[in-house]
């Protein structure tokens, strides 16, 4: 790779990912360094968006809104905390920094990185998360790349699986649901072959609720297929189903009596848990509108949620979007659906693109389960996810331009200048506008 201005913003734009997920949990390097790093790194994210953000005046920008308000809503909710809980400002402001990581959204379009290079990218790192995942349930009591472990005092096997946790299963699930929807445009046997090995990926990763999202998203996918399409992918699928409840005593007879016997137990708790934060825990009106807070472990207020989470075990990260409206406020839950709802819609996409619409459905599925907006090993793959779609719609709208072209239409002053711009910017591969022709 040459030592040009491209590479070096795409290496920048790699060490930020790598930084985030602290290279998928590994336990070899210091919480320290990675702190040190990951903070110099905000800092050079800082600096490139303060000099830069008039160039976004001239970017194709969907979601500039709701990245500014999932910055400064959470940052709003830092007097929460101090108003309702004491808790300094300078404590909610150590514990939020890394909600900084949002503007990597701005900052790949001020980069205007290709898209075959974040797509390549992602793929990569959930590939090595997948083989991660895997490889460790069989170097067992051998490994270092965690987030849980045994040191804590709890055991980590749950159904047979070693439950290590390590970051960031959203890059699987980009793995699986990016290769599947090129296996329903080419059956190409390899693309199948990394959606099953995604999916092996999953189900060692041990938390039910993510696989069966991530195989709802491909049940979903192939039906929103069309003509003969639609009909290999139905049967796919379905083989795939009779696959898993034939083998359901080999693969899921843990899972199975687990969910059994947490009926009146875990799943208990996080309803109790919803409970609590969702109707009790409210020490003023007001603090619905701007939320409770981030608690930070060294202040009263973090000992609070300590003490609540060791003695009656709820836990604001097991209940989602209830989760989230405690800590940040109402605002900040309508911003998420409103961003979720908004990437659903099928105005951005292209046919080589529409798969990007799953993982908004995805989200949507498990936000009462699990909120990742605010995790800072989450938030550079959510910028990606955004920035992609941006690029679908900017892709779209300079094909129908150029069709219109084509076509002999006339184009008014602001669509030529649309399409000028469109021309300059867009980094799609060529095969994506073939094509769309």
């Amino acid at each position: 790779m040459k030592l040009n201005l491209p590479n070096l913003r795409f290496a920048f734009i790699l060490i930020v990912t790598l930084l985030s997920i602290r290279l998928w949990s590994f336990h070899g390097i210091p919480d320290s360094i990675y702190d040190g790093l990951e903070f110099l790194v905000l800092v050079c994210v800082l600096f490139t968006f303060l000099t830069n953000f008039r160039k976004l005046e001239y970017r194709n920008i969907q979601f500039k809104t709701n990245v500014y308000l999932l910055i400064l809503l959470p940052l709003l909710s830092a007097f929460g905390a101090l108003i309702f809980h004491d808790q300094g400002l300078h404590h909610s402001l150590l514990i939020l920094r890394t909600n900084f990581f949002w503007l990597l959204y701005f900052v790949l379009h001020i980069f205007n990185i290709p898209v075959k290079d974040i797509i390549k990218m992602m793929l990569i790192v959930g590939f090595i998360w997948v083989v991660l995942t895997i490889v460790q349930q069989f170097t067992y009591p051998l490994y270092l790349f965690f987030t849980r472990s045994e040191e804590e005092g709890k055991s980590i096997l749950r159904a047979g699986v070693y439950r290590f946790m390590l970051y960031r299963h959203h890059y699987g699930l980009f793995l699986v649901l990016f290769f599947y929807s090129r296996y329903l445009k080419t059956k190409a046997a390899k693309h199948l072959v990394l959606v099953l090995v995604g999916l092996i990926g999953f189900y060692y990763f041990g938390t039910r609720q993510f696989a069966v999202a991530a195989i709802a998203c491909l049940v979903i996918a192939s039906v929103m297929q069309r003509g003969s399409a639609k009909f290999y992918s139905i049967l796919l699928v379905t083989v795939l189903l009779g696959a898993l409840y034939y083998f359901q005593d080999i693969l899921f007879s843990g899972y199975i009596e687990m969910t059994s016997s947490q009926l009146e137990s875990e799943d208990e708790i996080r309803m109790l848990a919803a409970s609590f934060y969702l109707f009790e825990y409210w020490p003023h009106w007001f603090a619905t509108i701007i939320g409770n807070g981030m608690n930070h472990s060294f202040s009263t207020y973090g000992m609070e949620i300590s003490k609540i989470e060791e003695s009656m075990r709820f836990f604001r990260s097991d209940i989602g979007l209830i989760g989230a409206f405690s800590k940040f406020g109402i605002l900040y839950v309508i911003n998420l659906l409103w961003i979720n709802f908004k990437g659903l819609k099928g105005k951005y996409y292209t046919a080589e693109t529409g798969y990007l619409r799953l993982f908004f459905l995805n989200t949507i599925m498990l936000l009462f389960i699990s909120e990742y907006f605010s995790h800072p090993s989450a938030i550079p793959f959510f910028c990606f996810i955004l920035y992609l779609v941006d690029k679908s719609y900017q892709s779209k709208k300079f094909i129908a331009l150029l069709y219109a072209r084509i076509m002999g239409n006339d184009l008014g002053v602001d669509e030529q200048d649309a399409l000028n711009k469109n021309t300059k910017n867009t980094t799609l591969p060529a095969k994506v506008l073939v094509t769309e022709n």
